[in-house]
C-alpha cells in the first residue's frame, strides 16, 4: 500500500472542511485527491482506505456518524445535515427550470454546479447552472435562457441571490475539455475545478453529451483517480421533450449573430475588459464564461495553506 495515501486522505479532508463538509469513508475513496507527493494511487481499493483511516490515521482524524473530519471540527456535521435538507428545495427549483430551458433543441446537458451534487448548498445561495449547447449556438441559447429567466423572475440580483439562477458559464460541445481553462498547471493543479467537474450534476443530458464531456476530462483521474460520472436518480432527471423540434424551423444561423451582437452591445463593459486577462471571464463562440469574482485561486492557496499548517501540526 502506498506510503503516502495518509496525506492523500488528509488532502481530500482538508478541502472539504473549506466548504465544512465531512466526509464519509465511500467519499473519502470517492474523492481521494492525489497531490503531488504521491505517484499511484490508481488501483487503490475502499478496503486501503479502510485500512489507513484503521491503522495510520486512528488517531489523526476523528469520525463520528459515520463522517471522518479534521480534528476539532465535529461541528461541521450539523452544518452538513442542515444544508442537506435545505437542498431539496433548490433541487426541485433546479429541475423545474431545466425543464423549461430543456425546450430548445440547442441545449445538450444541463448541470449544477458549486457542489450541489454533495446537497451542501447554503440556504441563501444561488443555483449554478452549468450549459452545454450545439456548436454554432451558444449566443442563441444564453439569449433565451436569460430572457426565460428574465421574464419569470429568476435572475439573481446583489439584494437577492436565493434561489436564483445564475447562468454564468455556457460551453460548445466543440469545447467539452475544460483542461484550458485551470488557472495552475505546477505543483496542486486547479484543485477547485478538478471537484467542480466530479460533481456536476447532470439534470438534463441529450445525446449522451454529459457521458462525453466526463470522456474529454478523464485529464482530472490524474488529480483525482476514483473520478467516475455520476448517475442522476430518475427523481431528478429530465428526458428530451419533442415540443421543442418548433424551433429548428427558424434560421439560427442567422438569429445566432443577431444574438451575439445584441449581448455584446448591453453586456457591461468591466465585463468585456476583464475577458481574456482574468481567469474567471471568457467570452468567445465556444466558452461563455461570466465569473468576476472567480474564487478558484483563493480555494487553491487556501487548501495549500491548510495543508502546510494541519498536516505539519497534526501528522
Amino acid at each position: 500500500m502506498n506510503d503516502n495515501l495518509d496525506k492523500s486522505i488528509i488532502s481530500s479532508l482538508i478541502f472539504f472542511d473549506i466548504f465544512d463538509y465531512p466526509l464519509t469513508k465511500l467519499e473519502i475513496w470517492k474523492f481521494l485527491y492525489k497531490n503531488n507527493y504521491n505517484n499511484d494511487h490508481a488501483k487503490l481499493s475502499l478496503f486501503d482506505i479502510e485500512k489507513t483511516l484503521n491503522n495510520k490515521l486512528i488517531n489523526k482524524i476523528e469520525n463520528k456518524n459515520g463522517f471522518y473530519f479534521l480534528p476539532g471540527k465535529k461541528n461541521i456535521i450539523k452544518i452538513r445535515n442542515k444544508r442537506y435538507k435545505q437542498s431539496f428545495y433548490k433541487f426541485q427549483k433546479a429541475k423545474k427550470a431545466s425543464k423549461i430551458f430543456s425546450l430548445l433543441p440547442f441545449i445538450k446537458m444541463i448541470a449544477i454546479g458549486n457542489f450541489m451534487p454533495s446537497n451542501n448548498t447554503k440556504k441563501e445561495s444561488d443555483l449554478d447552472f452549468f450549459i452545454v449547447t450545439k456548436k454554432n449556438r451558444i449566443w442563441i441559447t444564453r439569449f433565451f435562457c436569460v430572457l426565460i429567466s428574465q421574464l419569470l423572475g429568476w435572475r439573481p440580483t446583489k439584494k437577492n441571490k436565493k434561489d436564483k439562477i445564475c447562468l454564468s458559464f455556457f460551453i460548445s460541445e466543440k469545447n467539452l475539455d475544460l483542461r484550458n481553462i485551470a488557472i495552475a498547471k505546477e505543483k496542486i493543479n486547479d484543485i477547485y475545478l478538478c471537484y467542480w467537474i466530479a460533481t456536476l450534476y447532470p439534470l438534463y443530458n441529450k445525446g449522451k453529451t454529459y457521458e462525453n464531456f466526463v470522456s474529454q476530462n478523464s485529464w482530472i483521474k490524474k488529480y483525482l483517480p476514483n473520478f467516475a460520472k455520476i448517475i442522476p436518480i430518475q427523481q431528478r432527471k429530465i428526458n428530451p421533450c419533442f415540443f421543442s423540434f418548433i424551433f429548428l424551423l427558424l434560421n439560427f444561423n442567422f438569429l445566432e449573430k443577431i444574438a451575439k451582437k445584441i449581448q455584446l452591445k448591453i453586456m457591461p463593459e468591466n465585463l468585456k475588459k476583464l475577458a481574456g486577462k482574468s481567469d474567471g471571464v471568457i467570452i468567445n463562440d465556444d466558452i461563455l464564461k461570466f465569473h468576476e469574482n472567480d474564487r478558484r485561486k483563493y480555494y487553491r492557496n487556501k487548501f495549500l495553506n491548510n495543508y502546510e499548517k494541519i498536516y505539519k501540526k497534526n501528522f
